[in-house]
């Protein structure tokens, strides 16, 4: 399939873009779905934990922590915050891919953001990122924090900050970006359903044999309705990244 260009699919609300208030939605899963299930599915992945005030991130190292640059860029100076399983880790340094772009009108071409904490993480088993280049029609576990909600309706959310998680398939890439679509029922997954606005860093994990790997991270790139059935939601490809993400964790010892 032909990788589309970002422009050609990129739908985001201006108003707010880089306030904590725009980064207040989590995953969105089907209507015919009880909110139970998506709460016990989350609750699988305990080293997808927030990152304060208001994104997710997916710890990948023991003082490692995957995320968007959306997401890094929310975080006060000096006073950045991951919170794993009810712990609170201080941010020691934010580390933005040099070419990620933080834009009100722009799509951002690349979106990611490593964190360095401030000590290691004991309790929690990292999860390590994904190499390889055939996401394509690979099915996907996403996982985030904050609003949930169903495909159906926008007025019917949730706001508790409960870990969720939902499940999808990579239907298009391109050398940046993984795509999935929010399928309506029947179609789609048992348990279908996207990260929505605010889930900035929300891992899309590929499951390798027993592994859970990092394969995308949530960016605000959006098609179609947003946060409902038919509509696309857009994350930043990992695999593209190894090489900076690698040399940045070997570097920053």
């Amino acid at each position: 399939m032909n990788p589309r260009d970002g422009r050609s699919f990129y739908v985001f609300g201006i108003c707010g873009f880089l306030s904590a208030g725009a980064f207040a939605l989590a995953v969105v899963g089907r209507h015919d779905v009880t909110d139970e299930k998506l709460v016990e599915l989350g609750a699988r992945f305990p080293a997808v934990g927030q990152v304060l005030p208001d994104g997710v991130g997916t710890l990948i190292a023991p003082r490692w922590v995957i995320t968007t640059a959306h997401a890094a860029t929310l975080i006060p100076k000096g006073e950045g915050v991951f919170r794993l399983e009810g712990k609170e880790y201080k941010v020691a340094k934010v580390f933005m891919h040099p070419h990620s772009t933080i834009s009100l009108d722009e799509p951002p071409e690349i979106d990611m953001a490593l964190l360095i904490l401030g000590e290691e993480v004991k309790s929690v088993t990292p999860l390590a990122f994904y190499k390889e280049k055939d996401e394509e029609g690979q099915s996907v576990t996403i996982v985030g924090f904050g609003e949930g909600g169903d495909g159906k309706s926008k007025t019917r959310r949730r706001a508790d900050e409960k870990r969720r998680a939902v499940t999808n398939v990579v239907s298009e890439v391109n050398s940046m970006r993984l795509l999935c679509k929010f399928d309506e029922p029947p179609a789609g997954k048992e348990l279908e359903g996207v990260a929505a606005l605010g889930d900035g860093g929300a891992p899309a994990l590929v499951k390798v044999e027993e592994a859970w790997l990092v394969a995308g991270v949530s960016s605000p790139h959006q098609e179609g309705p947003s946060r409902l059935y038919g509509g696309m939601n857009g994350f930043t490809r990992v695999s593209t990244f190894v090489p900076w993400i690698e040399k940045t964790m070997k570097d920053n010892q």
